[in-house]
C-alpha cells in the first residue's frame, strides 16, 4: 500500500473511532459523586417532625415528607422518609414553608402543614397528621388554603400580626383541591374547622357556614367556609387562628396564622363559688380518634401547648391503630345553696405527671361565647378534654382545672388518672368452625386470652367489664349477660354504702326483681346460687387467671336463666344448629351492632377512672377476631 493510500486509511479510521465516541454517552467515573438536586443549605436548621394517624393516636411510618418553599413553590429537600412517625427536614430559618406528607392511593392520604414558619432556631415537636386514604378512586394531593379574609372573598386578608377584636365578626376560608371538595363537616371526620390557639379537634374549634363550589367541573374544587367568631370572647394578647380542612378522600390541610386578640370577656365574680360533683376519665380506646366533631357549638377551647415538648404518639399494638383521651367532667354550684349552678365564661386545663416536682403546664383553655352553667344545652355540666399528644402510655398525670369570670378564678381539686396500657384479646375456646357434638357442648365453657396478662391483677387495674353472646344461625340472641370481674383484693362499692372485695363477679340478672338488676355474687347471690343450681365458689362460674391472661366463663354460667339478660332462659344448644359466639360487652341490644364495645380493663383514682379497651374495629361491631361459630352436630 502506497504511503497516500495508508495516510487515506488512517484518516479514515480516525474520523470512524471520534464518530462512534462522540455519539456514545459520557460515563460517570465510579467515584464521582452524584449531584443532590436538594443540597441541605449551608444555615439549615432542623424541623423535628412527629406523624400521627391523628390526634393522640398511632405513629405513622413508611410514609415520606417533602418540602416547598412557600412563596416560590419550589421543592427544597429530597423525598425525607418517616420512621416510627418520625421525620426532621433541614432548611434554612426565617422563612415560610409547605411540609407535604406525601399519600399513597390505597392506604395514607396526603397532608399540607402549609406557610409554616421556621425561626430561627428551628423547631422541635411539631405535630403533623395523617389520615388513612379515604377513597381509593380519588387522588392523594391535599388541599390548599388559597384565602383567609374578613367577612367575605372580598375581605380584607387576615395577615400575620392582624389584631382581632371586637369589630371582626366572621371569617372567610377559601379552600382549593382537584381531588374533591372540603365538605362540611361529617359523620366520618372530612369537613373543616377554624381554632383560636389551638389546633382543632373533635371536642373542640368553630364550625363553619360551607358553601359547595358553583363551578364543578372546571377540574378544580373550590370551597368556601364562614366562620363566626362575633361571640367568641378570648382573652386578650398574642395567639394564632389555626385552620384544618379534609377533604372527601381525608387529604388534609393545616393552616397557622399569627393574630393578635383583642375580644376582653365579662362575667360574674366566684367569690362564694366551689366545684360541685367533678370526675375525669382518661380512655385508651381500640381505633383512631376522628379530629372533627358532629357535636357543633362546644364553645372555643385554647391548647397552648407550644413547641417545648416533643409530641408523643402510641406505638401500633399487634397491628391495631388506637387513640387515647382525657375528659373532664364538673360543675360550679354556690357554696350557700349547692344546688344553684353559678355561670361561668370558661376554664383552664393544667396537667403534670404524678409526683413530679415541676409545676403544672397549662394544657388548654375553653373560652365560651356567652357566661354558661353547662356546656351544652341539657349537659347539666361543664365538659373539657385534653387530647394533646404529649401524653405517654403507662404514666399517671395530675390535674387541675382553673374556672374563671372576669373577675376572680376558682381552683378544682386535683385529678389523678392513667394512660393505661394497650392490649389485645383473642377468642380461644370453643374454636372456630368447630363441629361439637351435643354430649359435648352440655360441659363447654367459653374462654378468651389477654395478650397483656399483667392488666388482670390488682396492681394494675381495679376491674374488667365484659360480657358474653351467642347467637344462633339467624343471628338472633340465644344467650346474653354482661358483668363486671373485681380483681383479687379490691374493694368496690356495690351501691348504697354497701362495697365487697374481689374476686367478685358483679352481674347483671333478671328475676330477682323488675327489670335488670346489678348483684354481687359473694354479697347477695351466692347463697341462692349454692341452693337453686349447686355453685358453690366463685370460679364455678368465672375464672380469671393473670399466669396466663386466659378468662373462662364456664358450662355451669350458660344454664343460669337469670344471667341471660338478652333471653331469660338457661342455654340450651339443638342439633344442626350453627352458633356464633363473642365475648364483648354487647351494649343495650343483643342484636343492634351500633352499640357493641370491646372487653374493658379500668383502674380507678378515687371517682376518677382510667381505662383502656382491646382492640378492635372502631364501630364495635364483630369485636375481638369476628364472632367465632361452631355447629352441634
Amino acid at each position: 500500500m502506497s504511503k497516500k493510500r495508508w495516510n487515506a486509511a488512517a484518516l479514515w479510521c480516525i474520523l470512524l473511532l471520534a464518530f462512534l465516541f462522540g455519539s456514545c454517552p459520557q460515563q460517570k467515573s465510579a467515584s464521582e459523586p452524584e449531584k443532590d438536586p436538594y443540597p441541605i443549605p449551608a444555615d439549615a436548621v432542623s424541623v423535628e417532625i412527629t406523624v400521627s394517624d391523628s390526634v393522640s393516636g398511632t405513629l405513622v411510618d413508611g410514609t415520606k415528607l417533602v418540602v416547598f418553599d412557600s412563596v416560590d413553590g419550589k421543592q427544597v429537600t429530597n423525598q425525607l422518609p418517616v420512621r416510627k412517625g418520625k421525620v426532621t427536614a433541614k432548611v434554612s430559618p426565617k422563612k415560610k414553608y409547605d411540609f407535604v406528607l406525601l399519600g399513597k392511593k390505597g392506604s395514607w392520604a396526603g397532608s399540607r402543614l402549609q406557610d409554616y414558619y421556621v425561626p430561627e432556631e428551628g423547631l422541635k415537636g411539631v405535630m403533623m397528621l395523617q389520615f388513612e386514604h379515604g377513597q381509593i378512586t380519588r387522588d392523594v394531593t391535599p388541599p390548599r388554603i388559597d384565602k383567609v379574609t374578613i367577612g367575605d372573598a372580598s375581605g380584607t386578608v387576615i395577615s400575620d400580626d392582624h389584631v382581632i377584636d371586637n369589630t371582626v365578626k366572621k371569617i372567610y376560608v377559601e379552600f382549593s383541591t382537584k381531588v374533591g371538595a372540603v365538605e362540611d363537616v361529617a359523620w366520618n371526620g372530612f369537613g373543616a374547622k377554624l381554632g383560636i390557639g389551638m389546633m382543632p379537634t373533635s371536642y373542640a374549634g368553630i364550625d363553619g357556614v360551607y358553601t359547595p363550589d358553583n363551578t364543578p367541573d372546571d377540574g378544580v374544587f373550590t370551597s368556601e367556609y364562614v366562620f363566626d367568631i362575633e361571640h367568641a370572647a378570648m382573652p386578650d394578647g398574642n395567639t394564632e387562628l389555626i385552620i384544618v380542612g379534609y377533604d372527601v378522600a381525608n387529604n388534609r390541610v393545616e393552616k397557622h396564622i399569627p393574630v393578635k386578640l383583642n375580644k376582653a370577656p365579662v362575667a360574674a365574680p366566684l367569690s362564694n363559688a366551689k366545684f360541685g360533683s367533678a370526675f375525669m376519665i382518661i380512655e385508651r380506646v381500640p381505633f383512631t380518634n376522628n379530629t372533627f366533631s358532629t357535636e357543633p357549638g362546644q364553645g372555643l377551647v385554647q391548647l397552648g401547648s407550644g413547641h417545648e415538648v416533643m409530641p408523643q404518639a402510641l406505638n401500633p399494638v399487634e397491628g391495631h391503630n388506637s387513640s387515647y383521651m382525657a375528659v373532664f367532667v364538673f360543675s360550679v354550684v354556690d357554696k350557700t345553696t349547692p344546688t344553684t349552678s353559678v355561670p361561668i365564661m370558661g376554664f383552664d386545663v393544667f396537667r403534670k405527671e404524678k409526683d413530679s416536682p415541676d409545676a403544672p403546664k397549662f394544657v388548654s383553655r375553653t373560652h365560651y361565647d356567652e357566661p354558661k352553667t353547662e356546656t351544652n344545652p341539657g349537659w347539666g355540666a361543664h365538659q373539657g378534654f385534653d387530647t394533646s399528644s404529649e401524653l405517654e402510655e403507662g404514666k399517671e398525670y395530675e390535674y387541675t382545672i382553673k374556672a374563671f369570670t372576669a373577675t376572680g378564678t376558682l381552683e378544682s381539686p386535683v385529678f389523678t388518672g392513667k394512660v393505661m396500657e394497650a392490649f389485645t384479646y383473642s377468642l380461644k375456646t370453643p374454636k372456630n368452625r368447630e363441629k361439637i357434638s351435643a354430649a359435648d357442648a352440655a360441659n363447654m365453657s367459653y374462654s378468651c386470652t389477654i395478650s397483656n396478662k399483667k392488666l388482670l391483677t390488682k396492681e394494675e387495674a381495679d376491674w374488667c367489664d365484659l360480657g358474653l353472646l351467642i347467637l344462633d344461625g339467624q343471628g338472633q340472641p340465644v344467650f346474653g349477660s354482661k358483668f363486671r370481674y373485681v380483681f383479687d383484693g379490691v374493694t368496690v362499692g356495690i351501691g348504697g354504702a354497701n362495697t365487697t372485695t374481689g374476686p367478685d363477679l358483679l352481674i347483671d340478672t333478671i328475676g330477682f326483681g323488675s327489670g335488670v338488676k346489678r348483684f354481687s355474687y359473694k354479697q347477695q347471690l351466692a347463697t341462692p346460687l349454692q341452693t337453686y343450681y349447686n355453685i358453690n365458689k366463685l370460679e364455678d362460674l368465672i375464672t380469671v387467671d393473670s399466669s396466663t391472661g386466659i378468662i373462662t366463663i364456664t358450662d355451669k354460667f350458660v344454664k343460669i336463666a337469670q344471667f341471660n339478660v338478652a333471653a331469660g332462659t338457661p342455654m340450651e344448644y339443638q342439633s344442626g344448629v350453627n352458633y356464633q359466639w363473642d365475648i364483648q360487652d354487647w351494649g343495650k341490644s343483643a342484636i343492634s351492632l351500633r352499640d357493641d364495645r370491646a372487653l374493658r380493663i379500668v383502674k380507678m383514682y378515687d371517682s376518677n377512672q382510667s381505662r383502656t379497651m382491646g382492640n378492635n374495629s372502631s364501630s364495635g361491631s364483630n369485636a375481638v377476631n369476628g364472632r367465632f361459630t361452631f355447629v352441634i352436630e
